[in-house]
């Protein structure tokens, strides 16, 4: 009974599991359990009322709480609390009720136990500026003891990112601020905010309690905000000089006729020859394969420089670069190998794939190819790398074997990273988030595309609108950070980035009738929100999030996008887009009087 009334409201409301979850900040695992009729939560458990309270946060924010009444018999003028109990209400009825108790000390109050397991809920940037606050602590000292930007400080002070999102930093900021309180003489008052004693309260428990997860529903948003801060920190110029053919021994290497390599050490030296050979002969294009652990290539800095150095000048040289990954590598094995494939990415010759076929648990391989002219390959008990042994085959008649078994490969490979051009569209049937460190050309007036030139603006903007008018398309929820009204007054105010719009800049007249603009699309479409952020989680991109897709749109050159259609790694940037909605959304009516207030006012 429960299970189908709940499918009933689901259906009314036309709400995926994920988008009433995020209202509550839980799991949305958990309406896929109670929809399946796995289990009826207790009318009175937090389950329940996190259920409840995200149903009517949802058909509230839609504009749907009349009819959601109206299924429920619910009263559609009494107040929030009567209206959840009349749905509760409708939702139980003739199921047994159970209450939960409470437990209770000898004096008949709640017992609170004080230990060392910290369970605070509060968000990231409200625990990071309580710390900073105990320890005397301004964004700019703070930046100047850790030797970073002060906005790398106003970030995590905002909470639009987190310090789970990058440990070694994490470690470095606490062991400043623990120090810091300490010799203010706050360490009692943290203990107290922890609700741990004096005695338990150090510096261990201290980093677990400022970088532990505001929610339950936090998912993989940490590897997501990894993942970005590579891309958005990318620079042309990061690394330096690379080593030359004649720093490597270029002619030392190739005359090593050695037909077997030996563990990881021996694939080190393998793949060095294999990509010396590829620059020397610049064939079209190299085929890599691989579902054994990343150590061999990550655990060695050294090889890692040499590799980078020889997999670019192989780029430069016009090769163009094919790799399957494989399915069963985690979300952090993913992140390391496009992380270390970025420079790659950016020059467009490389297509990433991952094989839709699980490898299972007890084998490896790999399998690297030059076409015709030379090939790594292995086999091995998954764990037994390291003492195993890789082929290095030069004979004509293996090679063809073996890019016969690569294509089979890639027949039932998808993409994984896409590279595209910065202004190519979007598309996914899925609800949308973007988060901008800008309004976006997509929300401009109709006036101000005649303004602003180009192509790309004039079809967002009609991309947009057409989206919203219908009904049956997604939802799209913008995340941005606008200017102050201080700096409002100066005039000068950047305009979305993208190839052609480099040197656009609004006037104050411009940028109060985009915000207009976005009035009207609120009052509109009730599929259209914008969620203001408090600062800018990421100044060089542009992110474009959906279920089925995720894209990066770099702001700065090279103006490039990345696209990316993996399960896994879609549903850690949903994770990270729904953490920033849940955190900083508004109400529909409060944001639009904030923004009439704040920018079409004068004053």
């Amino acid at each position: 009974m429960y299970a189908d009334r709940l499918n009933q409201i689901m259906d009314l409301l036309g709400a995926k599991n994920r988008q009433i979850a995020g209202y509550e900040g839980f799991d949305a695992s958990l309406l896929t359990h109670l929809r399946k009729g796995s289990r009826v939560p207790t009318r009175d458990g937090s389950s329940s009322v996190h259920v409840t309270n995200g149903l009517l946060l949802y058909a509230a924010e839609h504009d749907q709480l009349p009819a959601l009444c109206k299924l429920t018999g619910a009263d559609p003028h009494a107040g929030r609390d009567r209206i959840r109990e009349q749905i509760l209400d409708w939702l139980y009825e003739g199921i047994p009720q159970t209450r939960t108790r409470r437990k209770k000390n000898s004096g008949n109050r709640a017992v609170v136990r004080r230990s060392s397991r910290i369970d605070d809920h509060r968000p990231y940037g409200e625990r990071f500026d309580i710390a900073m606050n105990l320890g005397n602590l301004s964004n700019q000292r703070l930046s100047a003891l850790a030797h970073v930007d002060a906005s790398v400080v106003s970030r995590y002070r905002t909470g639009i990112r987190t310090l789970q999102s990058n440990p070694e930093m994490s470690g470095f900021f606490t062991g400043i601020i623990w120090q810091r309180i300490e010799d203010a003489g706050n360490l009692d008052k943290l203990a107290d905010i922890m609700h741990v004693s004096p005695e338990e309260c150090n510096e261990r428990l201290f980093l677990n309690w400022l970088r532990q997860s505001e929610d339950t529903a936090e998912g993989n948003s940490p590897a997501a905000e990894r993942l970005l801060e590579a891309f958005d920190t990318y620079s042309t110029e990061n690394g330096g000089r690379l080593p030359s053919l004649n720093d490597l021994d270029a002619e030392s290497i190739l005359r090593d006729q050695r037909e077997v390599y030996f563990g990881n050490n021996g694939l080190r030296e393998a793949v060095i020859r294999f990509l010396i050979q590829a620059v020397k002969e610049k064939p079209r294009e190299l085929i890599l394969y691989s579902s054994q652990s990343m150590n061999w290539m990550t655990g060695d800095p050294g090889f890692l420089y040499r590799w980078a150095a020889l997999m670019r000048t192989c780029v430069k040289n016009g090769t163009h670069i094919r790799i399957i990954h494989n399915i069963d590598r985690d979300l952090d094995e993913m992140n390391n190998a496009i992380i270390s494939w970025l420079p790659l990415y950016m020059s467009g010759m490389i297509e990433s794939f991952y094989s839709s076929l699980s490898r299972g648990g007890l084998f490896s391989q790999t399998v690297f190819l030059n076409p015709g002219r030379s090939c790594i390959r292995a086999f091995h008990a998954a764990g037994a790398e390291e003492t195993g042994f890789y082929h290095y085959d030069t004979k004509p008649e293996i090679l063809s074997c073996d890019e016969k078994q690569l294509n089979q490969l890639f027949k039932s490979a998808k993409p994984l990273v896409k590279t595209l051009p910065a202004n190519a569209p979007f598309r996914s049937s899925a609800d949308l988030t973007i988060i901008s460190p800008t309004l976006t050309a997509s929300t401009l007036p109709a006036s101000l595309r005649e303004i602003f030139p180009g192509e790309t603006i004039k079809n967002m903007g009609v991309w947009l609108e057409e989206t919203l008018s219908d009904k049956d398309k997604q939802h799209v929820c913008e995340c941005v950070t606008l200017i102050s009204t201080a700096a409002l007054k100066s005039g000068a105010i950047p305009f979305d980035r993208m190839p052609g719009s480099e040197s656009y800049q609004y006037t104050k007249e411009q940028y109060t009738e985009h915000i207009r603009n976005l009035i009207r699309l609120m009052k509109e479409y009730p599929g259209f929100r914008i969620i203001p952020l408090p600062d800018v989680p990421f100044v060089n991109m542009k992110l474009w999030i959906s279920e089925d897709c995720v894209r990066i749109t770099r702001a700065v050159e090279p103006f490039v996008s990345f696209q990316f259609s993996h399960p896994l790694m879609c549903s850690a940037f949903c994770d990270y887009a729904d953490r920033l909605v849940r955190r900083y959304r508004k109400n529909r009516r409060t944001l639009i009087r904030e923004l009439t207030q704040d920018y079409l006012r004068e004053k």
